[in-house]
């Protein structure tokens, strides 16, 4: 969801950007599904297609992790300069506009919390935006990544968290956490492991091992799977429309911010049902193309100061 790390052969990793429109789109259409109260149909044994749009974020993210040359710090560094500018803005506006609605209650704490992209750990059945509880799988898994760096055994520590993962989802009572972490260190492993042009072939053997899971045992493996054949499909497509790479570009605003749009045109605006959902979603990818200008613009003048110092 994310933007990838910056890299030189970014083209080559074009075919990503339909992934990260399509995972958007999952993902809209199960919120958009759950505002209106009619999700069940969308779902099956636990698996829904809100997940799977996350889980091809994950699986997206988990890749491009591994084709970063930065060490480990500087690597989380730049994830977190990404991740909290445009989180911190979207939270300001949503826990204001939550406490002028009086649609939740709130304390200092959440604040505090969910500012740091923990809300999913301190406040999981309260959150303002729900959609921030991704914030705090995107942090463990980066952290795992920046950890496997730092102790130069990433592919070790990798293969260790993959099968301890696999391992736990058969014990813990909810395992779409955990099988979320899976997708991003089973990613994360196969682009470390084998060079860019055997990636793709790795990838969909795990993920056909992981849909072989789905069907047999736990469902949500299939979420997995898919998002894990997907890109490995991907990686061998080179180039995406324009328009494609303008929309992916801006996925991670879009994310944060269309739970508010469609809350807010679904449930406040007159009007026929699909006037009401188009104007939140133009609204919402407007916003996410702003709110974008303004990360890169502190983006910019962070590496301006630094650059003089």
């Amino acid at each position: 969801m994310t933007e990838p790390e910056t890299q030189p052969s970014r083209p080559i990793f074009g075919g990503l950007d339909y992934l990260r429109v399509s995972a958007v789109v999952l993902v809209t259409i199960q919120h958009a599904a759950a505002i209106m109260g009619d999700k069940a149909w969308m779902t099956w044994r636990g698996l829904n297609v809100g997940q799977l749009g996350v889980a091809i974020f994950l699986a997206i993210s988990g890749f491009l992790a591994s084709q970063s040359r930065q060490a480990a710090w500087p690597w989380l560094v730049q994830r977190l300069r990404r991740i909290y500018p445009a989180l911190w803005i979207v939270m300001v506006i949503c826990f204001w506009l939550t406490w002028l609605s009086g649609y939740k209650q709130f304390d200092a704490y959440q604040v505090f919390s969910q500012m740091l992209g923990l809300g999913f750990f301190t406040h999981p059945d309260h959150l303002v935006n729900t959609a921030t509880w991704f914030i705090s799988l995107l942090l463990v898994c980066y952290v795992g990544v920046f950890v496997a760096r730092a102790v130069k055994a990433p592919i070790l520590m990798g293969v260790a968290s993959s099968l301890g993962l696999l391992v736990c989802a058969f014990w813990v009572p909810d395992p779409s956490f955990v099988v979320h972490l899976f997708t991003f260190s089973v990613a994360f492993v196969a682009g470390e492991m084998v060079p860019i042009a055997m990636v793709s072939r790795l990838l969909i053997v795990a993920g056909g091992l992981a849909i072989t899971l789905g069907i047999s045992l736990e469902p949500l493996f299939l979420g997995a799977g898919l998002s894990l054949t997907s890109v490995g499909l991907a990686l061998r497509v080179s180039t995406a429309p324009r328009f494609l790479g303008v929309m992916a570009d801006v996925s991670y605003e879009y994310y944060l911010l269309h739970g508010v749009f469609l809350v807010g045109g679904l449930r406040g605006l007159p009007g026929p049902l699909v006037f009401r959902l188009l104007v939140a979603l133009l609204s919402a990818v407007i916003a996410a193309k702003c709110l974008r200008l303004v990360t890169q613009r502190i983006e910019r003048r962070n590496g301006e100061r630094r650059s003089v110092k």
